[in-house]
């Protein structure tokens, strides 16, 4: 209808997955969907408002920032580094970019608005491997990975600036999630561009492993990020999770059902017991959130994408 303003949500890494998908997302519900990425891509949603920023150039980022006047704030944008490959290992720097990158943006949006509302995103690697391997909000955060540590200081940074300034801002637990959009470095991807070349050796090596994960369809993910945006609750985190584990190997079969592929394992798998369960049902009864497709759905849609 003419004359109803539109919510302004601001997104960073706006052109990864969870930024394609919750962009999507949102556009259906009527938010003014404005992305900012770090280079030009040729992928980018219809209707979505884009913008070229360095995150680390305050300057130039204060003066967007002024201008799109955001009512919401989702924050992924970061560099994990178990897919990139710094030269001399330089894993500190990036946790050092990512920490300036984020106390950036989140500065400059408190500094422009308190009352926007913030949205961190965060990741199960913020978690070591519990003894019952499952966790929840009640777990304490550790992690030896410099991703996951970047994360925990940015989550009780932002909490700090809650308590002080009375923000309206949450931080969001993402276990793993997959979808066509996912970057083609991820094992799902990997997985399927193997079964389509038939490269048995790369298979084979994935079956003796015998990973487990929480795994859920990004979509679902993104859904529930969404109703974060409308909710009213104020949670310090969230976990959100499949709340149950997925064997790589039962997706293996799966896709050997699929292409028909025949693969004769002769090793001896291992036996692996280091995965994480994300407990979800706080999520679920907080935000109403309903998942509704399978990590197989996803398997589906990166076959007939890729």
């Amino acid at each position: 209808m003419k004359g109803i303003i539109k919510k302004k949500v601001l997104i960073t890494g706006a052109l990864g997955q969870d930024g394609i998908i919750i962009s999507k997302i949102l556009k259906k519900q009527n938010y003014s969907v404005i992305g900012l990425i770090k280079k030009n891509d040729k992928v980018k949603i219809q209707g979505v408002k884009y913008f070229v920023n360095n995150l680390k150039n305050s300057h130039k980022l204060k003066y967007l920032i002024k201008k799109i006047s955001p009512n919401y704030l989702i924050h992924f944008a970061s560099v994990n580094n178990s897919f990139h490959n710094p030269k001399n290992n330089d894993y500190k720097k990036l946790y050092l970019d990512n920490i300036l990158i984020s106390k950036n943006i989140i500065n400059l949006i408190i500094e422009n608005n308190k009352n926007t509302k913030i949205v961190f995103i965060g990741s199960s690697q913020m978690f070591s491997l519990p003894k019952k391997n499952i966790i929840d909000e009640k777990t304490k955060f550790k992690s030896s990975h410099y991703y996951g540590k970047y994360k925990i200081f940015i989550h009780n940074y932002l909490m700090k600036l809650k308590k002080k300034y009375k923000l309206n801002a949450t931080s969001l637990i993402l276990f793993n999630h997959d979808s066509k959009f996912r970057n083609k470095k991820f094992l799902l991807p990997r997985l399927v561009n193997a079964f389509k070349k038939k490269n048995k050796r790369f298979i084979e090596e994935i079956y003796n492993e015998n990973i487990k994960a929480d795994l859920s369809h990004a979509e679902d993910i993104c859904n529930a990020i969404a109703l974060c945006l409308k909710s009213k609750r104020n949670s310090d985190k969230l976990i959100l999770s499949s709340n149950k584990i997925t064997s790589i190997n039962d997706i293996i079969i799966y896709l050997m059902n699929k292409t028909k592929l025949k693969i004769n394992f002769k090793k001896r798998i291992k036996k692996n017991k280091n995965f994480l369960i994300g407990k979800n049902i706080k999520a679920i009864s907080s935000l109403r959130w309903k998942i509704k497709k399978s990590i197989y759905k996803a398997v589906d849609e990166i076959f007939l994408s890729s």
